[in-house]
């Protein structure tokens, strides 16, 4: 099995993003502590698909540092709402956490295949924070190589971007479609020498069919971690997001998340789904 397998000394330079700045609507305050650079914007959609910008943001490009946020934009004026509820935690026995599963699902209303509209973005972390390590996985769009259609898994320590891997996959085509998911983040190996494992299963959608599971969205990184005792659901809520065209989605969900042992045991459950993201009606 071919794993991504790095450090903080050997990180590849070539996969460091470029910067970008945006303006963002008045949810950036709660985006505003992520270094996150998961938003292809309209006039990089511009260079990769020819077509004019209809999104509202303003954009300039540098080659520094990666963008200061996620922020959700809309093509269009929309209203928009979000709601985070505090999710209700069943802990089943005291071992260390050494597996965490989150199950999400996004519900996509018209989709726009030109602007591969809309995208978006989840973040997971073992810290609770992106000035350490943590992980970005992007639909249907690729950041590395500024294309649209698919997904793709970044590795994060603060700014600075250990690698990437993706999965060409086409543009979500589908009116009304239901993509759904679950992403794993794991410590394996023996003690003293650990790694994150991360993984996208069970992936289906009307457009792609069954996808993850496969090594395209699985990444390893060498960690000094020995369980997953800082993880948090609400640290993902509250960093994933629409990342483009929020007005073609209904609802952004993470539906459960479940955490493991090394023994296999199921350590706690929070079987409350979070709305991360709704589009509300005039």
């Amino acid at each position: 099995m071919s794993n991504i397998r790095v450090n903080a000394e050997k990180a590849p330079i070539a996969d460091r993003a470029e910067a970008a700045t945006i303006r963002s609507n008045p949810r950036s305050v709660m985006f505003a502590a992520t270094t996150v650079a998961v938003l292809v914007l309209p006039s990089l959609l511009n260079i990769c698909h020819g077509g004019s910008a209809r999104e509202m943001s303003t954009v300039v490009i540098a080659a520094s540092r990666v963008i200061p946020a996620i922020a959700p934009c809309c093509e269009h004026t929309a209203t928009v709402a979000f709601n985070v509820i505090p999710a209700i935690v069943t802990t089943l026995v005291t071992e260390p956490v050494i597996r965490v599963e989150e199950d999400w699902e996004l519900n996509i209303t018209q989709p726009d295949t030109e602007l591969a509209a809309p995208q978006v973005g989840t973040v997971m972390s073992p810290l609770q924070s992106t000035d350490g390590v943590f992980v970005v996985f992007l639909l249907n769009h690729r950041f590395n190589e500024l294309a649209l259609g698919g997904t793709e898994v970044q590795f994060w320590s603060g700014d600075y971007q250990f690698g990437a891997r993706r999965d060409t996959k086409p543009v979500l085509s589908s009116e009304n479609e239901k993509v759904t998911w679950t992403q794993k983040l794991m410590v394996k190996g023996p003690v003293g020498n650990r790694y994150l494992c991360f993984r996208v299963i069970n992936g289906q959608s009307n457009t792609w069919g069954a996808f993850g599971g496969t090594e395209p969205l699985h990444m390893n990184l060498e960690t000094t971690l020995e369980d997953l005792s800082g993880y948090s659901s609400q640290f993902s809520v509250h960093n994933s997001g629409v990342t483009y065209a929020s007005n073609r989605v209904a609802t952004l969900v993470l539906k459960a998340v479940r955490g493991y042992s090394e023994t296999n045991e199921l350590v706690f459950e929070e079987a409350t789904p979070v709305v991360v993201y709704e589009t509300q009606s005039n």
